[in-house]
């Protein structure tokens, strides 16, 4: 069985799904704010940098296509998804 040609070395991959607060959640509420153009999201005055940012209009189903299905379906190929 040889490799797929998709399947090449890369570096690890960290991506982020922001979704608005529940309603159940309360007044309690955190600003977060989304910079996409730098992969970076502002939460109470701390910065994290993300490979890739799911904004809050991203339904499961991108975040799925877009982030896990070529790895899913390497490992069902029998690939090691995490090298």
């Amino acid at each position: 069985m040889s490799e797929p040609k998709e399947a090449k070395e890369e570096n690890v991959k960290v991506v982020v799904r922001c979704r608005p607060l529940l309603q159940e959640m309360g007044d309690d509420e955190i600003a977060v704010e989304i910079i996409e153009e730098d992969h970076t999201v502002l939460i109470a005055n701390r910065q994290f940098t993300f490979d890739r940012i799911f904004g809050f209009n991203s339904s499961q189903i991108d975040v799925y296509t877009q982030a896990a299905k070529q790895i899913v379906d390497f490992v069902l190929q029998g690939y090691n998804g995490t090298k």
